[in-house]
């Protein structure tokens, strides 16, 4: 009777492959799962007015304003399951990675130089002329008559998109201020950046060995998830800028503080011209001035070698003080 080898060990990229698939799983029946309990969450609010809400849902421009908090609930319980409870559920019972909370490259509680936090905020608000000329271009593509089907579609989505935060973003007072940036602001910059910085991006640079091929690819797959093609690209990039800000800091404090103040910084803004303190409105395309977008271009360019030169030192005074 053959005696039959043993199966060879997996290696550390098998492993963080097979990690990737079921984290792919875990997430996909988190999304139905936490849609399903954000929707019944919203109905609760609306009083069980399930025709009121599947209108919003259908049609936010015509809307009844009533609604509006059952929205943010409904956003709100959605988002807080599916990036945070969906990721940490994962870690914790499914792939069994409970020294996440310890890595040094993946605290949350990892010290940082009060200088990269300055930095990261000039730098988010600096960026958005460049952005803004990036998010026109994208919004101006149009595709070849084969694929008029999906060009329709892809608006269709995107209007509806633009219809929802409209109507969630109308402010009466302060407290609505308060509850838009939770929902829009504070749940998306903790839970996205864990899903796909903390855990996506980790596991795909073990996979590949190649920290490029990982943040790239989780900035893909972060624009891809928004269902929004018209603003496919400026998302690739954002997910991109925050994948280094994290890749180069070894701290997720990092690029969830830079897409709680990317998101948080255009809420405020939208609030302050609904109250007549802010000429300029936000939500309208305006052109942005070549130079101002060259002068965004060149900041930006300065503020990112600043980031990198400053976490770069603060590693190597942290090897030092450790081998000393």
């Amino acid at each position: 009777m053959l005696k039959r080898e043993p199966a060879p060990p997996l290696t550390q990229s098998m492993l963080a492959g097979r990690s990737v698939l079921l984290f792919m799983g875990t997430f996909l029946f988190g999304y139905f799962v936490f849609q399903f309990v954000g929707f019944a969450a919203g109905l609760a609010a609306t009083g069980f007015d399930d025709q009121g809400l599947q209108s919003l849902l259908i049609s936010p421009s015509t809307a009844d304003p009533k609604f509006r908090p059952a929205l943010l609930v409904m956003q709100g319980v959605s988002a807080t399951g599916l990036f945070i409870i969906t990721p940490l559920f994962f870690l914790q019972f499914v792939d069994n990675d409970k020294a996440f909370y310890h890595r040094p490259e993946l605290s949350l509680r990892r010290w940082q130089p009060l200088a990269g936090f300055g930095v990261v905020l000039l730098l988010i608000i600096g960026i958005m002329p460049l952005s803004a000329v990036v998010v026109e271009w994208n919004n101006n593509i149009r595709l070849p008559s084969s694929l008029a089907d999906f060009e329709q579609w892809a608006m269709t989505m995107e209007t509806r998109a633009k219809e929802l935060t409209t109507y969630l973003l109308q402010f009466q007072s302060v407290g609505d201020l308060f509850w838009a940036l939770l929902v829009v602001a504070v749940l998306p910059a903790v839970g996205e950046e864990l899903t796909f910085r903390g855990v996506l991006q980790g596991k795909l640079q073990q996979m590949t060995g190649n920290p490029h091929v990982a943040i790239w690819v989780t900035a893909f797959i972060f624009s891809i998830l928004h269902f929004q093609f018209f603003g496919f690209v400026p998302r690739v990039l954002l997910g991109a800028l925050f994948g280094y800000l994290y890749a180069w800091s070894g701290n997720l404090m990092i690029p969830i503080l830079a897409h709680f103040i990317n998101n948080g910084f255009t809420v405020t803004m939208i609030f302050l011209h609904q109250k007549g303190l802010l000429g300029i409105n936000i939500e309208e395309p305006t052109d942005v001035p070549p130079l101002l977008a060259l002068a965004s271009l060149g900041l930006t360019v300065v503020l990112l070698y600043a980031f990198w030169k400053i976490n770069l030192n603060h590693a190597k005074l942290e090897k030092s003080v450790h081998h000393g």
